[in-house]
């Protein structure tokens, strides 16, 4: 059994994503705040998941310089947007392949949270709102309020991926998706 996680490399889109998983990852897994380095994401609008998607391989192949000598992951947030989970991992596997790194291997503490359409379907999931993956949430949230007020969120989400399932029914897939790679690629 590996060693239990001793720093974590959070590369994510913006300050929601940022805030919610970094919440939920350090009451999974007994995290302090010094352990966890967030990849700066840009500031402003605009296509954060073009600046994720090409920050990956380089983060990935410092990850396995650092596993040989400390116990880390990496753990990936981008929304999945209009696409689907599978179409967004894909996208990291070809930004992998265009410089030449080899993508995630079985036993690598690499994970991947991609909300479907955003990270504001889960957290509305998780506030007992009935919610769709085809539905556009971001308006409908509002960060400043959100960040105050994520804290029941993020514990009902926790108890959920602790307990080995989502509670209503039924969970957005991509929410799943999310509890299965903690699961399999972190918790061990």
């Amino acid at each position: 059994m590996p060693p239990r996680i001793a720093n974590l490399v959070l590369l994510c889109e913006d300050k929601l994503q940022q805030v919610f998983v970094l919440r939920v990852l350090m009451d999974l897994m007994g995290l302090h705040w010094r352990q966890i380095r967030v990849v700066p994401y840009p500031k402003g609008s605009g296509d954060a998941s073009h600046h994720v998607r090409e920050t990956f391989p380089g983060e990935l192949g410092a990850h396995r310089i650092k596993c040989n000598y400390l116990s880390v992951a990496l753990v990936t947030v981008i929304d999945a947007d209009v696409r689907n989970v599978d179409q967004r991992i894909n996208d990291f596997k070809s930004a992998c392949l265009a410089i030449g790194i080899q993508f995630r291997q079985r036993g690598e503490r690499v994970a991947f949270f991609i909300p479907k359409r955003n990270i504001e379907t889960w957290i509305r999931y998780l506030q007992d709102q009935n919610v769709d993956e085809e539905t556009d949430y971001k308006y409908n949230v509002n960060l400043s309020h959100h960040e105050r007020e994520s804290d029941p969120q993020v514990r009902r989400l926790v108890e959920m991926c602790r307990g080995g399932g989502l509670s209503r029914n039924p969970p957005p897939p991509s929410l799943k998706s999310a509890c299965t790679e903690y699961r399999e690629r972190l918790s061990h």
